[in-house]
């Protein structure tokens, strides 16, 4: 099959940009040049979806060039079609024909077009007074141009704002000194470094209260904000505005230690060696732990730049696509300190090169060592993103939104609130790491998206190895054009064996819980009293009892998937609420091993034709229902 563009272009239903033929040689090729996808990510969906020529393509590219084509965003990717003449069948091939530095200008303008950028002069630069700065088109910013960001903690203080009313103000000028301490150290860094535009979102994104159209347009494109900055200026030492980019500091954290020992009964070697004294927690303390760091915005705008420069409490930090270095290391960070954070540096994207050894277990067929990688990482990132904080809670899926858009050209698949479609199932299974954690007070994802919790989670991990059901169908409410954005609803459509459920409270211990399936208590009792600990709930919203919900006969339960391996087998349950018409939603997941009496819950239970569901199969004893 084709998609809609390549059938265009086979039936010469559209105009090539150019033809190369020579119509006097008949042994010749002729070449001809089309438009294709407006973007690589267009060309994944058409790929994902089918299309013969988009997945040849695609499969063309190496990922520096994936990477290449994703970090300049062409306003379109070239196709070249040549018509090879010769014995019958005739032959027609396609590749992707680009020059980067054709389209580098052109696509930083559109992306700037509609933005605001700070613009502050450089030192020298008589044309404006070196004392204010004033915001301008970020349009105006043209190859060879170039300008910073900046990722800071502000809270919302009395400090200069973008909104309407500031609006003219800010674009005749205003004095730096009414600017909170950390920008006036970002200008001043800028200037340095010879560069006369800044991005400070405060500054850049309108803060209006009461229209936050401008602050969503905005957002949806803070993966190219930050991809396409020079570099970003991470205030990573500061707790808040006020305190900058510098401080007072000893010099003895910007070095490290080197002895030689002789460690003859470890080295059976005599003679001394020399040895770097490492902090193990180096980078954690340094850069994890800051409370920058901390922040959910921060972590995309870490993982998108190209290069970032932190200005530490202790020192100052650099990482890039080819280095991680600092002060006390400027070689390079020994990778033994940052290994905690392996894997979450996304400025290389070199998949090939990091994907070697990927474990492809339970994946079909033909899927690359790189998408499994990717789909690897993209958890990781999930686990990492989720023990961050934000100041509103229903930015889950827009503060991440970008990092969504970056993986998407490498995992192929359809983006779901947070999950990604092919492997649904098995992401579905995530689980909650603190029984303390509230869902979002505003709605900011379904309840079967790990974005609805307020705090840390396992994510599900692919593929659908020992998955107990189907996901049918998926639909989604987005608030927005930008599928990786705000939504406002939606629901997944299962399929899968429907159980009653009861859940008593043993205890106010986490997870101390007793677990009734149509009728059948699964939690034992083991010597002194104790609950056998292989049954674990885990609930996404802790709550001190559900008696309310077992007498309205509300609480569900199904089975979702099997684990053979690790012993002992393993069974993991849905645990929902049914919300009426088979209508459900999600209130955690439980484990249990497969021992004694528990093996009843896979089986077929006399009531199973009377669970609340939108159809059930006599044949199969399933149960399809939506859950929302």
């Amino acid at each position: 099959m084709f998609c809609s563009l390549c059938a265009d272009i086979l039936y010469q239903r559209i105009e090539p940009l150019s033809i190369d033929s020579d119509v006097d040689d008949a042994d010749s090729a002729a070449f001809a040049y089309y438009n294709h996808h407006a973007s690589l990510t267009g060309l994944g969906h058409a790929a994902a979806k089918g299309c013969v020529i988009c997945s040849t393509l695609l499969n063309q590219l190496t990922d520096d060039q994936r990477h290449e084509i994703y970090r300049r965003d062409p306003d379109s990717i070239s196709l070249s079609a040549e018509l090879g003449k010769g014995p019958t069948p005739n032959t027609i091939n396609f590749e992707v024909s680009f020059d980067p530095d054709i389209f580098v200008e052109s696509s930083i303008n559109e992306m700037l077009s509609s933005s605001i950028m700070l613009f502050q002069p450089v030192t020298g630069d008589s044309s404006y007074p070196q004392t204010h700065v004033r915001v301008v088109d970020g349009g105006l910013v043209k190859a060879p141009e170039r300008y910073n960001t900046l990722s800071h903690r502000w809270w919302r203080a009395d400090y200069f704002q973008l909104t309407k009313a500031t609006f003219n103000t800010l674009k005749d000028g205003i004095h730096i000194s009414i600017l909170p301490k950390v920008y006036k150290d970002a200008i001043s860094v800028s200037r340095e470094l010879a560069i006369r535009y800044l991005w400070i979102d405060s500054l850049c994104i309108y803060q209006d209260e009461d229209d936050r159209s401008d602050w969503i347009q905005e957002a949806g494109k803070m993966n190219m904000v930050y991809e396409h900055a020079y570099c970003n200026l991470a205030a990573t030492g500061s707790e808040r505005s006020s305190e900058g980019l510098f401080f007072d500091r000893s010099p003895e954290f910007a070095h490290h230690e080197e002895v030689d020992l002789a460690f003859e009964l470890l080295t059976k070697h005599s003679e001394p060696t020399r040895y770097a004294m490492l902090d193990r927690y180096y980078w954690e303390k340094e850069l994890i732990w800051r409370p920058l760091n901390r922040r959910g915005w921060v972590l995309q705008e870490r993982l998108l730049a190209r290069r970032v420069l932190h200005f530490g409490r202790n020192q100052i930090i650099w990482e890039c696509s080819e280095t991680t270095a600092s002060e006390a290391y400027p070689s390079g960070v020994p990778p033994k300190l940052f290994e905690f954070d392996d894997g979450l540096n996304l400025k290389p994207l070199n998949l090939e090169a990091r994907s070697q050894h990927s474990n492809k277990t339970g994946y079909p067929n033909g899927v690359s060592d790189s998408e499994v990688y990717a789909r690897n990482l993209w958890q990781r990132i999930v686990e990492t993103y989720s023990n961050c904080q934000l100041t509103y809670g229903n930015d889950k899926l827009i503060a991440m939104s970008g990092i969504a858009k970056r993986m998407r050209t490498y995992i192929q698949d359809d983006y779901v609130v947070g999950m990604w479609r092919r492997y649904l199932a098995s992401e579905l299974l995530w689980i909650v790491r603190d029984h303390r954690q509230t869902r979002a007070q505003r709605y900011c994802a379904p309840s079967f998206s790990w974005a609805s919790i307020d705090g840390p989670v396992l994510p599900g991990y692919p593929p659908n190895q020992g998955v107990l059901f189907s996901v049918n169908h998926v639909h989604i409410d987005h608030a927005t054009n930008d599928d990786t954005g705000l939504v406002k609803g939606g629901y997944v459509l299962l399929k899968g064996a429907l159980k009653k459920l009861g859940l008593y409270r043993i205890s106010d211990a986490e997870a101390s819980w007793m677990l009734e399936v149509n009728g059948c208590n699964m939690t034992e009792r083991v010597g002194g009293g104790r609950v056998d600990e292989s049954l674990q709930v885990y609930l996404d919203v802790d709550k001190p009892d559900f008696h309310a919900d077992m007498e309205e006969g509300s609480l569900y339960c199904m089975p979702a998937r099997r684990i053979n391996n690790p012993s002992p087998d393993c069974v993991l349950c849905l645990l929902l609420k049914h919300l009426g018409n088979g209508d459900f939603i999600r209130l955690g997941l439980s484990t249990m091993s497969m021992d004694n009496n528990r093996a009843v819950i896979l089986e077929r239970h006399g009531n199973a034709p009377l669970m609340p569901c939108k159809s059930y199969n006599d044949q199969t004893g399933e149960h399809v229902f939506r859950l929302m």
